[in-house]
C-alpha cells in the first residue's frame, strides 16, 4: 500500500523543521562562543592593565621615597671628601635619568663673579604610561613654591633644604632632585690683626653650593643609586662693605638678595666681609 501525499508532506514539514532547529542551535552556539570570547580576551585585557597599572604605581612610590632619600644622603655627604652612600631603586617600566636638565649655575656678589657659569646636573625618574600626578607638587623643600624660585637659600630660612625633590608633569609624570642654589650663612663677625699690630673688625660669610655630577651609570631593573663625594673647592675673598647685592641665575631663572651684615662691632666699624665660597662636587651614578 503506498503512502498518501497527506503524510509524504507531513514528514518532509518535520524534517525540514528538524533541519531549521538543528541550524538555529548552531547560530546560537556560535554566537555564544564569540561573546564568551570577546568576554574573556576583554576581561584579561583590563586585568593586565589593573595589575600593570598597580605595579607601576609601586615602582614610582618607591622611586620618589628613594630620591627623596638621595637628596637627604647628598647634603649628609657634603660635609666631609670621600664620603658615600647609596639608595635601591626597583626600575622596570619607568626610566631613571641622571644628568637631565644640564644647566650652568652663575653667582655675583657685588662686582665679584664667585661662580661664573658652573654646570651642574639633576636627577630624574620617569613614571610608566599609567602614572598620572599634579602638575606640579614639592616632595622636599618649601611647599606651595617653586624649586627655580629660591635660587638663594638665605640666613633667615636655615631650614629650607639645597636639595629639593619635586613632581611635574613633563611628557608624563617626572620626579627630578635639583640642587641648583646656594645657601647663605652668617658666621659672624670676628678680629684680624693689622700689619701695624692693631686690629680690625670683619664679618665673615659662607657660601655653599653642592654641584652634581654624572658617575658610571649600567645595570638594568634593580639600581644602587649611589653618591660619593669627590672633592670640596674653597674659594676666600674679602670684600669691602657690609652690605651686598648677590645674584643667582640658574638656567632661565634669576634671584637677588640683599645680604645686610653687622656693620659696627663693640662700637668699632666693621671695615669688611670675608667670603668663604664652598663647592662641594657629589659624583652620582648607578654603580
Amino acid at each position: 500500500m503506498r503512502p498518501s501525499r497527506k503524510s509524504t508532506r507531513s514528514c518532509s514539514r518535520q524534517r525540514g523543521a528538524a533541519r531549521a532547529r538543528g541550524g538555529y542551535s548552531a547560530i546560537v552556539t556560535l554566537i555564544m562562543v564569540a561573546t564568551t570570547l570577546v568576554i574573556t580576551v576583554a576581561s584579561t585585557f583590563v586585568s593586565f592593565n589593573v595589575l600593570e597599572a598597580q605595579s607601576e604605581m609601586a615602582e614610582y612610590e618607591n622611586a620618589k621615597a628613594a630620591l627623596t632619600s638621595m637628596a637627604q644622603l647628598i647634603e649628609t655627604l657634603s660635609q666631609s671628601e670621600g664620603l658615600a652612600g647609596y639608595s635601591r631603586m626597583y626600575v622596570r617600566s619607568g626610566c631613571l635619568d641622571i644628568g637631565t636638565g644640564q644647566e650652568c649655575f652663575t653667582l655675583r656678589i657685588g662686582g665679584w663673579t664667585a661662580l661664573e657659569a658652573l654646570p651642574f646636573l639633576t636627577i630624574g625618574f620617569r613614571g610608566g604610561r599609567f602614572i598620572g600626578g599634579p602638575d606640579y607638587s614639592v616632595l622636599r623643600g618649601q611647599q606651595g613654591s617653586y624649586a627655580q624660585d629660591f635660587l638663594i637659600v638665605p640666613p633667615s630660612t636655615p631650614e629650607i633644604p639645597l636639595g629639593w625633590v619635586y613632581v611635574k608633569q613633563e611628557g608624563g609624570a617626572k620626579t627630578l632632585v635639583d640642587f641648583g642654589r646656594v645657601r647663605i650663612s652668617f658666621i659672624g663677625t670676628m678680629n684680624l690683626t693689622t700689619a701695624s699690630g692693631g686690629w680690625e673688625s670683619v664679618n665673615v660669610v659662607e657660601i655653599v653650593f653642592i654641584r652634581l655630577l654624572r658617575g658610571p651609570t649600567y645595570g638594568r631593573e634593580v639600581f644602587d643609586l649611589r653618591a660619593q663625594n669627590k672633592k670640596i673647592v674653597v674659594t676666600t675673598t674679602r670684600l669691602l662693605g657690609t652690605t651686598f647685592e648677590i645674584l643667582a641665575v640658574s638656567g632661565q631663572s634669576s634671584q637677588t638678595y640683599t645680604l645686610v651684615c653687622p656693620s659696627t662691632q663693640n662700637d668699632k666699624p666693621v671695615v669688611g666681609t670675608i667670603f668663604n665660597v664652598v663647592v662641594v662636587d657629589i659624583e652620582v651614578g648607578t654603580q
